[in-house]
């Protein structure tokens, strides 16, 4: 199928009719300067192929297909198109072969558009039809390439590009008529179920009001029964009320009888009270104010040590700032000096010359010079002093003479000995010594290798010592509370397999009370469950129990079998907090457990709840018909039994069992701190015995080696050796000091030569001042040279003051903290003095307190007894209470009976008034086999399923279709042929599915044929346009070619170097991957005609003259219509039409190949 010839009539800038003719069947080109129409020309040829997306032919509306938007005076858009039908593998069905189409489009400026084909009018639809069965959708066209198609194929997702490949394999058109198909299938459903419905709401009508007959006869006869039956309560409880008011009358005078003994036993109680107990109470006071006083010394004493202690502290923390402060300020002059130490040494001798230059001139002055030290002397002493010197170093040189050789005579003899005497016994010592001194020092390699640290192993068993008291201790605490309360403990015979693990212990120690207040209330709710025992299973019980683990009576708690009851529920206990006038506590805040015990304490509280006071517990029990508990362990249950408080004995166990768990998890804590401690220890034991031993060989060592030297000094030979060596060493002393004494002799004769010389030598004066004058110069130039030091000498002075300051703060504070803990000690001493005194005034206030406790136990009985006595009349006068209430509950209960009867009476004429059938039908009611057989019926029953049938009625009368019920009166026939057809349908439908589920398979199979060929052909297509380049699609996600569900993706590389993604191409080369697609697409299913619109524009000039190569020799089979401004691709073209734009109106004419590059319009 082929484009002959195309008229084009006020469609778009063409106003005037336009005739092209003579088009190639292969390759037409339309090119043409821009804005001359040559794409709406491409336009027009849509427009008659039946396009609705205006946005395809870059309109809005359909006036703007119209030239000037019929703003020109021309009303309408005409656009004919005459195809060849000559093609056997395109023919359209319905047309002769060999004859041509006509199809020609036709829009109105009132937005009409009429179709005719071959003269004849025809529907959109058809037309559509008509080219779509060629591959020709011009709605969803892969054929139809307009501008920017290439930009949106790179910009698609991987579905996007999935679905035109769908389109272009042709199983786009199945999906859509598959979702119609169902659509109809689910309409068809629809109406069946309409019509069901209405069938359903005539049964259920029916249903309904026979239903209703029942109920209303039913209710009529128990009506009339209820008249009766109130009549006979009313009269029972008239007689009951007479009853009551009799023990009313006996309480009272109960009651009054108590009155009297309770007066008489408070009176003789109070006179008691008044004279022995204040006299006790007295006592106790004054005992208790000594005890605060000894305890405040106590404190006062402790107070004063931490006031000490702390002093001490800051005394430390002075000290450690100064011992800071002072190695800053050495670190100081220590980078001074050595920054200009030099020149402040250069400095320091300038100003020492300077000094005795000035010194030595004042003296010559005299007629004196300086000595050594100082001091001004003249000649003649100098040289008297130099003679003393020369007589003393002769004397002393002599002396030393005379003893070198009294030496060297006591070393021949020496000698002498020692040859004489051997060397043999000295030899054996030494040897053994060397050994000895070679084993110590191993055994000392040893020690340093083993690197044991012997203070942090003492200090580690001091832990284990004071962790071990600690357990002992807290142990001793918890015995106390076992010697009094022996039968809550259970004692276990450990053997093998004993379930040590699976035992939780007793319920006393699995729970904490929050706030001792409420100790008395908890003992109600678990007392007597204390000694019984949490196990993990009911198989734990009973192995413990059969093999005779232990030999108490005990009831075994199974964590797996135990019954869980529930808590007091939220509502109940708001319900009881509105009730009662103070607060209400919920027993599962008040206690603490872990969560896998919960079902134990419900198990005994369940849904209890404990009041502030009595009266609110009552008024809870019988309101809400549940267990109350007070603070003060009253009890109230709904059967009516109530208890009088905590028995007498049990006061404190609850504070015992809140201390004893604390001890036991201090005990545990102490444990399992003494275990951490033993592992350590244990690590560091090993190390311990070899140290020890190592320790033990070390003195073993030592000591040898201090008897072998004991008995070398007790050697007589060795003592001769020592002494040789005393007398050389002593003699090469002398000779030393003989040496340096002659030495001096020389420099003292010449000093005192001089001397000699300068007495006698009247120049001398004036040579020595010229001296020191000359010396003075020299060291004033040389402190001017190194002035520039002074302010460093003086820095230098300074921290060298600074420093001693500190040195001189460190020691007063060393002094002021010896003096702080001498004092500590004495408060120590004084503190335990306190202790002593405060802990005899406690011993005599705890007697006191014994004395008064005896007291009051004598008083108790009397006062039991006279609680015992108010609560029987508490409890009386509750009674009273009670009867009198219940009095006016029955009697007012009597006006409800006979309230009630009357209102039967009413009830009775209203049914008969509403349903007059009952006074005709009512012989009948009752008769067996009759619809008004009552004898089984359940009214309850009935009434519920009248309630469901009501329902489910108002719910179809809702949805169904007002007029169904018309229809089903007027088609019931046709609806029970329906109702029969139904299941044949249902079997249709199923048939369908199935064909429809086949029908995906095939599309699977073709797609992924399709995948294949359209890969190869797009490779091959890429790599022609495009040389040493790969291109190829493949499976987005984690599809596959059997599954293209998630779409598909582009891969492109070049030489065989695949990039990640077309981000990496330039706008040529994605331009040229997304037209070798389409191209790709074109191959696998060619159609008649392909539209490409100006596809080379992002392209050079050689990569179009490829395109244009490839198409007119690889796409033989179709007929292309190219816009192009590039001679590349225009000039492989079999046919070139050119497109003008004269005054505003565009024509088109075909341009002959060899004017064509001679024409101005043409492109170059």
């Amino acid at each position: 199928m082929r484009l002959k010839k195309l008229e084009i009539d006020g469609f778009k800038s063409y106003a005037k009719p336009v005739v092209v003719t003579d088009f190639d069947p292969s390759f037409n080109a339309i090119t043409g300067l821009n804005g001359a129409g040559k794409s709406n020309c491409l336009d027009a040829i849509c427009f008659v192929l039946g396009i609705t997306q205006l946005k395809q032919v870059r309109a809005t509306r359909w006036t703007d297909l119209i030239y000037k938007q019929a703003q020109a005076g021309v009303q309408k858009a005409t656009v004919t198109a005459t195809f060849e039908h000559n093609d056997p593998k395109h023919r359209i069905s319905g047309f002769e072969l060999g004859k041509d189409i006509i199809v020609r489009r036709q829009v109105v400026s009132n937005g009409r558009v009429q179709y005719t084909v071959n003269g004849s009018n025809a529907t959109q639809q058809r037309v559509q039809d008509m080219f779509r069965s060629v591959g020709m959708n011009v709605n969803n066209p892969h054929f139809l390439i307009m501008q920017g198609k290439i930009g949106k194929v790179l910009n698609m997702n991987s579905k996007e590009i999935l679905a035109m490949v769908e389109e272009a394999v042709g199983v786009r058109i199945y999906e859509s008529k598959k979702i119609n198909c169902i659509r109809t299938i689910e309409k068809k459903e629809e109406k069946m179920e309409e019509i069901s419905k209405a069938c359903e709401f005539e049964s259920l009508e029916t249903e309904v009001k026979k239903l209703r007959k029942r109920l209303c006869i039913f209710e009529y006869m128990e009506t009339e029964k209820g008249i009766q039956k109130f009549k006979d309560e009313a009269t029972a409880k008239r007689t009951n009320i007479e009853e009551i008011q009799e023990e009313i009358k006996n309480a009272q005078m109960r009651m009054k009888e108590l009155e009297n003994q309770i007066t008489a036993m408070t009176k003789s109680k109070d006179a008691k009270m008044d004279n022995e107990r204040k006299t006790i109470q007295s006592k106790l006071s004054d005992l208790e104010q000594i005890q605060l006083k000894k305890n405040s010394d106590v404190e006062d004493v402790q107070n004063d040590i931490k006031a000490a202690e702390q002093n001490i502290k800051s005394l430390q923390k002075s000290k450690g700032r100064s011992e800071q402060d002072r190695s800053s300020k050495q670190k100081k002059f220590e980078e001074i000096e050595k920054s200009g130490g030099e020149q402040v040494r250069l400095m320091s001798e300038a100003e020492n010359d300077l000094k005795k230059a000035i010194d030595m001139r004042t003296a010559l002055q005299k007629n004196k010079i300086m000595d050594e030290e100082g001091n001004e002397v003249d000649l003649n002493e100098m040289v008297f002093r130099c003679n003393d010197q020369i007589s003393k170093l002769k004397t002393e040189i002599t002396k030393s003479k005379a003893d070198v050789q009294d030496l060297i005579k006591r070393i021949a003899k020496t000698e002498q000995d020692i040859a004489v005497r051997g060397d043999e016994n000295l030899s054996d010592l030494n040897k053994r010594k060397d050994q000895f001194i070679r084993e110590l020092n191993k055994i000392r390699a040893e020690i340093d290798k083993l690197n044991f640290d012997e203070k942090a192993a003492a200090d580690l068993e001091r832990s284990v010592q004071e962790a071990r008291d600690d357990a002992n201790r807290i142990g001793s605490r918890s015995k106390g509370f076992q010697d009094k309360y022996g039968h809550l403990f259970t004692t276990y015979n450990e053997g093998p397999g004993f379930p040590k693990d699976e035992i939780n212990g007793s319920l006393f120690t699995l729970f904490k009370v929050k706030d001792q207040k409420f100790h008395k209330a908890v003992d109600i709710l678990l007392g007597s469950a204390f000694p019984h025992v949490v196990v993990d299973t009911a198989e734990c019980g009973k192995k413990i129990l059969d093999k005779k683990f232990t030999c108490q009576r005990r009831t075994f708690l199974p964590l797996d079998e135990i019954t869980r009851f529930p808590w007091c529920s939220d509502s109940q206990f708001d319900q009881a907090r509105k009730i009662c006038k103070q607060e209400v506590y919920h027993p599962k805040d008040l206690l603490e457990f872990d969560k896998k015990h919960d079902v134990v304490f419900s198990h005994f509280i369940r849904n209890a709840v404990i009041c502030s006071n009595r009266d609110d517990a009552a008024l809870v029990t019988e309101k809400l018909k549940i267990k109350t508990v007070t603070l003060i362990g009253e009890e109230f249950r709904p059967g009516g039994v109530t208890s009088g408080g905590i028995v007498k004995g049990r006061e404190t166990i609850m504070e015992d069992i809140a201390t004893y768990n604390q001890a036991a998890e201090e005990r545990r804590n102490a444990q399992r701190r003494l275990d951490e401690l033993k592992n350590k220890q244990m690590k560091f034991e090993e190390k311990a015995v070899k140290y020890r031993q190592l320790k033990e060989s070390e003195e073993n060592s030592l000591s040898s080696l201090k008897q072998i030297d004991e008995q070398l000094k007790m050697d007589l030979l060795n003592t001769w050796k020592e002494d040789l060596e005393n007398y050389k060493k002593r003699k090469t002393e002398l000779g030393v000091m003989i040496q340096e004494n002659e030495m001096k002799l020389p420099e003292i004769q010449k000093k005192k030569d001089e001397f000699e010389k300068q007495k006698n030598d009247e120049k001398h004066w004036e040579k020595e001042k010229k001296k020191w004058d000359d010396l003075e110069k020299d060291a004033r130039m040389r402190l001017k040279k190194y002035n520039v030091a002074q302010n460093m000498k003086q820095e230098l002075d300074k921290v060298t003051d600074e420093i001693a300051r500190l040195d001189e703060d460190i020691e007063q504070t060393n002094a002021e903290m010896d003096r702080k803990k001498t004092d500590i000690e004495g408060l120590k001493q004084k503190l335990e003095t306190a202790k002593t005194a405060a802990k005899e005034a406690k011993e005599e206030v705890t007697a006191q307190k014994r004395t008064l406790a005896e007291y009051d136990s004598k008083l108790s009985a009397e006062e039991d007894e006279i609680k015992e006595k108010q609560a029987e009349k508490a409890t009386i006068n509750k009674q009273i209470l009670e009867l009198k209430a219940n009095v006016e509950t029955v009697e007012k209960a009597v006006e409800a009976d006979e309230q009630s009867s009357n209102d039967c009476k009413k009830r009775v004429a209203e049914i008969l008034k509403k349903n007059p059938w009952i006074a005709t039908d009512k012989r009948y009611f009752n008769v067996p086999g009759t619809e008004f057989d009552m004898a089984n019926f359940n009214y309850e029953e009935n009434k519920k399923k009248l309630e469901e049938k009501a329902e489910r009625l108002t719910e179809i009368s809702e949805n169904i279709n007002p007029h169904a019920g018309n229809m089903y009166d007027d088609n019931f026939e046709t609806v029970t042929d329906l109702q029969k057809k139904r299941e044949q349908l249902r079997q249709d439908k199923q048939k369908l599915l199935e064909t429809i589920k086949n029908l995906d398979e095939r599309k699977r199979t073709e797609m992924k044929n399709a995948f294949f060929s359209v890969n190869e052909t797009f490779g091959t297509i890429f790599s022609t346009l495009l040389n040493d380049a790969q291109a190829k699609l493949v499976p987005a996600g984690n599809g596959t070619p059997d599954n293209l569900e998630e779409g598909l993706e582009f891969r492109v590389g070049f030489n065989n170097l695949w990039k990640e993604s077309l981000s990496e191409l330039s706008g040529g080369q994605k331009s040229l991957v997304a037209l070798s697609l389409i191209l790709s697409l074109l191959k696998f299913k060619p159609a008649p005609l392909y539209i490409l619109d100006e596809i080379d524009a992002a392209l050079d000039i050689s990569h179009t003259s490829n395109i244009g190569v490839l198409i007119k020799k690889q796409f033989t089979e179709a007929q292309f219509l190219i816009v192009s401004l590039k001679p590349g691709m225009f000039n492989n073209a079999n046919a070139i039409y050119r497109a003008k734009m004269q005054d505003g109106v565009s024509t088109v004419v075909k341009v002959q190949e060899d004017v064509a590059e001679d024409d101005p319009n043409v492109p170059k």
